[in-house]
């Protein structure tokens, strides 16, 4: 057996299907993966506390003087929140909602919202019902103009005019156009770019180019449509939707399928669940609240980074039913009743994150050669918060050894721990990772032995 040294020449390479099938899920979660680094990711923070049932909306407005003024909906119930977040204003704007699930735009110093039953506006002081709209369940703002479908005529999107002084006249059902002949293919999402409208409906995408009712046009974008509204997000001009079979991304040429590289989207998620995700766009990235395989609400959050293509999986202790941005500060509302705050401090409330990574088998430099792993020298940075690392190993095809665990106080960026680990012999090694400090890993580096003779 002579000594051998191996450093790994990165962290976001999953070669093997297989391997990801096997462990994706349950996993890989909650460590921000790039070629060169694993992050733990960022935790989040209780801000509104339970109220009676789900909050199953929560979405800001901002007037032209900057107030702003985050709205809540939970059962029957549509509620302003507190300037401060710190629980809702009583009593509650409106307390006979037929539902929770608004959708809003906001359109000179209004906000407008519906939820198929019950449209309505707010500036802020005054809640009124948008007398003769269409029973709206998703609207958008575009060039002047607020645009929203209706559900009892799925195909068509309606949208305001100007009076004669060039005054927006209210949204009724004057000015439409049709979408789709086929009486099946539903409006499911609005979303606007900055040359015009994308209407994604459930089996089919079209663009609305134009600015008045003299020159609007309308263009089929591909026969690929949107399983709701929610999951649909401009990230930097280009629009994300979720179809039936994955992601897809839109920037003015052709929709097209994103990439997935965690494995088969069907063996993550529960494909029955589709319909309930939702999505925003956040610092480059798409982030998508989706129910995982064998949930039933959105337990799990893929994350995919815009500018390195690649895809991460994070896990809360909530499931999140829809997302609100505020300039860089980013709310969830959930289904434990609550309102958080998510990217800021190390922890989930007062709770550690445990973070997950596990490689593809490797070779370690000597391929068909068994090795006997002796320590493994790992360098990190941004230690935040200490905790435990905890190491596992195992042949390709075999079980994982006991942990090899290593306790990391807080530290000062740069740090390299070294982890003894008396292993079995491998040809091919795979390594799991388990921590629940708030670190990022910067290098692994394998020390050892490895036999001469080739298999």
């Amino acid at each position: 057996m002579q000594p051998f040294v191996h450093t790994i020449p990165g962290f976001g390479g999953y070669s093997s299907v297989r391997n990801k099938k096997d462990v994706i899920a349950s996993s890989m979660q909650n460590f921000e993966v790039r070629d060169t680094s694993l992050r733990v990711r960022k935790g989040s923070l209780t801000k509104i506390p339970a109220s009676a049932t789900a909050v199953d909306s929560f979405f800001m407005f901002q007037t032209k003087a900057g107030t702003k003024y985050f709205l809540g909906a939970e059962g029957a119930n549509l509620w302003k929140a507190k300037t401060d977040l710190s629980a809702w204003d009583t009593p509650a704007l409106k307390t006979n909602c037929s539902n929770a699930i608004f959708d809003n735009a906001t359109f000179f110093d209004k906000v407008y919202m519906g939820n198929g039953s019950n449209m309505l506006s707010y500036d802020g002081s005054t809640l009124a019902a948008m007398t003769g709209a269409p029973t709206f369940t998703v609207i958008e703002a575009h060039k002047t103009r607020l645009w929203c479908n209706d559900s009892t005529e799925p195909t068509l999107v309606y949208y305001t005019d100007f009076d004669i002084n060039g005054v927006p006249t209210v949204l009724n059902t004057d000015h439409y156009i049709r979408i789709s002949e086929d009486s099946g293919d539903k409006v499911k999402g609005l979303a606007r770019i900055l040359t015009h409208l994308v209407v994604a409906n459930e089996f089919s995408t079209y663009a609305i180019y134009g600015s008045s009712i003299d020159d609007f046009t309308k263009i089929l974008i591909g026969p690929v449509g949107a399983v709701n509204n929610r999951s649909i997000a401009n990230v930097n001009e280009r629009v994300y939707l979720l179809s039936q079979d994955g992601v897809y991304g839109y920037a003015g040429s052709g929709i097209q399928p994103v990439s997935f590289d965690l494995g088969r989207f069907e063996d993550i998620v529960n494909t029955a669940r589709l319909s309930y995700s939702c999505a925003i766009g956040y610092n480059n990235c798409y982030w998508l609240a989706i129910a995982a395989k064998g949930s039933t609400s959105n337990d799990i959050v893929l994350i995919y980074d815009t500018m390195t293509r690649k895809w991460v999986i994070v896990k809360y202790p909530f499931s999140i039913n829809q997302f609100c941005l505020d300039g860089n500060d980013l709310y969830c509302a959930t289904a434990d009743k609550k309102v958080y705050k998510l990217e800021t401090g190390t922890l989930d409330d007062s709770t550690a994150i445990t973070s997950n990574w596990i490689s593809d088998p490797m070779d370690l430099g000597a391929p068909g050669r068994k090795k006997r792993v002796r320590n493994i020298a790992i360098e990190m940075g941004e230690i935040a918060a200490g905790g435990i690392l905890n190491l596992y190993l195992k042949e390709d095809n075999g079980t994982y050894s006991t942990a090899f665990p290593y306790t990391i106080p807080t530290a000062s960026p740069g740090k390299t721990v070294v982890v003894k680990a008396k292993s079995n012999k491998f040809y091919n090694l795979t390594v799991k990772l388990e921590t629940t400090a708030s670190i990022t890993i910067d290098k692994m580096t394998f020390g050892g032995k490895v036999k001469e003779k080739v298999k």
